[in-house]
């Protein structure tokens, strides 16, 4: 508050002083003050050109050392250039262009042609220079007219008083505009980047270092938001070509960078860059323009006359410029719609004094130093009052601000409060999350030992049976033998007999015995089969890392689902493509590996149910879909094989409906399921993208684009070189 005061006081007594600056600037340094008055009558009174400065008294225009003083170089040159144009009638006019741009001069030629033909008697020549070129060149009037970037002009005009006749009337996307802007823009996935503030540290690139549309109008932004660039950025960098920027920032060279508003609307015209490559940092929503900003605007870059210049032709250039239509060959190169009235560039004049750049680098620290002395005792008497008025305010401030981190500490408890509160319901959601998992977990286990429990109980009848078979097959065939060797032996059988082989019909008897019995066999070898896959599927007894065969896995599982691949009522049966590579034994989780095939394979044919169901329904409504067209054959391929990085890899591809790109974002995460409630946990692939990644040091990915199915890619090593990291599930979850 006292600071508040205390500048109000200073600022009122400032403009006191301004009120007197004429009086002041005489009293404190008459004879500067003399001098550039005195000059500037003499630069500017044959010529008809005003100027604002100081105003001289007429007295000290008859002393001779005063005329000495204003007879510098500077003079001497102008009056040489006068005597130049009036002799051969030939103009130049000077262009700010980067070293070797070619370019741009190309550009520049229609205008000098058009102005050699507007304004009678004289010709025009063009001159590319650089900014200390063209700065040499107006010191010493060697060009006439100069078109430069708005902080050229404001300087030169405050050091060599040239005067603007026109504004560039620039043409961006069929619109009309005599100001320019800068944009600040980064990569559009960059999130880390919202605003100014969020550069700091960061690595940034500009056009050029001395130009304000190059580079000054964002450092001015920089500053009103309290940044010094120069200190808290990480890198700055000035690349001197804008496309060179842009490049920079788009490959990510750079974290961000800035060029003009309309460079950026012209790249986006001509393709060269998408909407969708960068986003605006800092964008002006008060700005009239229609296209986006990120500063202040600015006057366009005005054509500007030298001081030597006589009245009449610059009013000639000036209307030739101004009567200049947008459908002329010198605008049309130019991509400009002419030229208009001068704007008033104070705008820019504020942007140089704020940064202290030359000519306006000392001003306010002149102006301040000579108000506080002048008016000191005034100053004086108010700090003295603003010292009483300001110990009172600061007794009842003290008791306020008491009061205010009281309330302040009580809101500091109550968001810590809030935050305990969220951070317990956050592990209360994954405690239950994780509970949710390890039942599923704990079901796939039991479920585990279910079927090797099975398996074991089957395991020894069945071998019984299919162990004795052999042993009856052989009996009955000896007894065959005999019975044919007894009735050849026999010519003539009692009675009695051949009634009983009448009834029995022995002949029949003997031919289907021997079939009967292969068909046991062939049942007896099914069930050893199954209960086969069911031990290789629960690897009960193989909970550690063993060397298996996946290909015996894969058909184990297969094996255990073959009731759902055949033909069913509502459906065909889902045709089946094995294409299996030369694996050689991988070493692995055999049982979890196999949890993982199942998840897989299943969703696949529960895929294809629901695309056969889906165009029945469709059939019978009349319509015909890509999905009806693709039901006809429902297939599953699996194919193995060892890339080229010697890892074993699983490929299991359906062509039922395909997943769009925000489901296969979420497939991986606990219970999330596309499938009805009740037909699905979400904890299938969730669990097997926890076997894959954190079990084998592996990798399970889904590829899908629409009309070619779904395809699921599992990559293991063939051997762990390490062991697995332990996890919980909790942090599987949400590492």
């Amino acid at each position: 508050m006292t600071k508040r005061l205390l500048f109000l006081v200073i600022g009122f007594v400032i403009a006191i002083a301004l009120h007197r600056g004429v009086l002041l600037s005489s009293t404190i340094y008459p004879s500067l003050s003399a001098s550039l008055s005195v000059r500037q009558t003499h630069l500017h009174h044959d010529h008809g050109v005003h100027t604002s400065g100081f105003v001289a008294p007429l007295t000290w225009l008859s002393s001779p050392d005063i005329r000495v003083q204003t007879l510098t170089p500077g003079v001497a040159t102008q009056v040489l250039a006068a005597a130049r144009i009036s002799n051969h009638k030939k103009l130049t006019l000077g262009i700010l262009v980067p070293e070797h741009d070619a370019t741009q001069l190309e550009e520049w030629a229609s205008t000098i042609h058009y102005l050699s033909q507007a304004v009678d008697g004289y010709s025009f020549s063009l001159v590319g220079m650089t900014a200390q070129e063209l700065h040499t060149a107006v010191a010493h009037n060697t060009v006439d007219f100069i078109v430069t970037e708005p902080g050229f002009y404001v300087s030169a005009e405050s050091q060599y008083a040239v005067n603007c006749l026109a504004t560039l009337h620039n043409l961006v996307g069929g619109k009309l505009y005599t100001v320019l802007g800068g944009v600040i823009f980064s990569q559009e996935d960059r999130h880390d980047i919202e605003t100014l503030e969020d550069l700091i540290d960061k690595t940034f690139a500009g056009v050029d270092e001395n130009s304000i549309d190059g580079w000054q109008m964002v450092w001015r932004e920089f500053i009103d938001h309290g940044i010094d660039p120069y200190q808290q950025l990480r890198t700055l960098s000035f690349l001197h070509k804008e496309l060179d920027v842009v490049t920079a920032v788009k490959s990510g060279r750079v974290d961000a960078g800035m060029i003009r508003a309309d460079s950026m609307q012209r790249l986006l015209e001509s393709g060269f860059i998408h909407p969708s490559d960068f986003k605006i940092i800092n964008q002006n929503d008060r700005s009239n323009l229609s296209i986006p900003v990120s500063t202040r605007l600015y006057p366009e870059w005005p054509f500007s006359a030298l001081s030597h210049i006589p009245s009449d032709l610059a009013q000639q250039v000036t209307v030739a410029l101004l009567s200049m239509e947008p459908t002329s060959e010198a605008a049309q190169r130019l991509n400009i719609a002419g030229w208009s009235i001068p704007l008033n560039y104070q705008s820019v004049t504020d942007l140089f004094k704020q940064l202290r750049l030359a000519p306006y680098q000392s001003v306010e620290t002149f102006n301040l130093r000579a108000v506080i002395w002048h008016y000191k005792r005034w100053i004086f008497t108010t700090l003295g009052l603003l010292f009483m008025g300001t110990t009172t305010i600061y007794i009842q401030r003290r008791e306020i601000t008491k009061r205010k981190r009281s309330e302040l500490k009580l809101q500091q408890s109550q968001a810590e409060l809030t935050q305990r509160k969220v951070e317990l319901e956050n592990t209360v959601a994954k405690l239950q999350n994780t509970q949710a998992q390890l039942i599923q977990t704990e079901k796939m286990s039991s479920l585990g030992q279910l079927m090797a429990g099975i398996a074991h109980e089957i395991n020894n009848p069945v071998n019984f049976i299919h162990g004795n078979i052999n042993y009856a097959c052989r009996y009955i065939e000896d007894l065959l033998k005999l019975l044919d060797v007894y009735r050849a032996s026999q010519s003539t059988a009692p009675a009695f007999i051949q009634d009983l082989e009448e009834e029995i019909d022995v002949s029949f008897v003997a031919s289907d015995l021997p079939k009967l019995l292969q068909s046991m066999q062939v049942g007896s070898e099914r069930i050893r089969e199954i209960v086969q896959s069911l031990r290789v599927f629960s690897r009960s007894d193989e909970a550690d890392l063993k060397t298996v065969d996946i290909h015996q896995g894969i058909d184990s599982t297969l094996l255990i689902l073959g009731s759902r691949l055949k033909t069913k009522p509502d459906r065909p049966s889902i045709h089946l493509v094995r294409d299996y590579g030369d694996l050689p034994p991988i070493e692995c989780y055999a049982g979890p590996l196999n949890q993982v095939f199942m998840n897989i394979l299943s969703n696949a044919i529960d895929a294809l149910d629901e695309m056969i169901e889906i165009s029945t329904r469709e059939h019978l409504n009349g319509f015909q879909s890509a999905t009806n067209q693709n039901s006809a054959s429902p297939t599953i391929w699996i194919k193995t094989d060892v890339t080229q990085k010697g890892w074993v890899q699983i490929r299991i591809k359906n062509n039922g409906p395909s997943i769009s790109l925000d489901t296969q974002r979420q497939l991986f995460n606990p219970f999330f399921t596309t499938k009805p409630v009740g037909h699905g946990t979400g904890l299938g692939l969730s669990i097997s993208y926890q076997i894959v990644a954190e079990k084998h040091g592996g990798y399970l990915r889904c590829l899908s684009e629409p009309g070619e199915g779904v395809e699921f890619i599992v990559e293991i090593p063939m051997q762990r070189k390490q062991p697995p990291v332990q996890s919980t599930v909790a942090s599987a979850m949400y590492r």
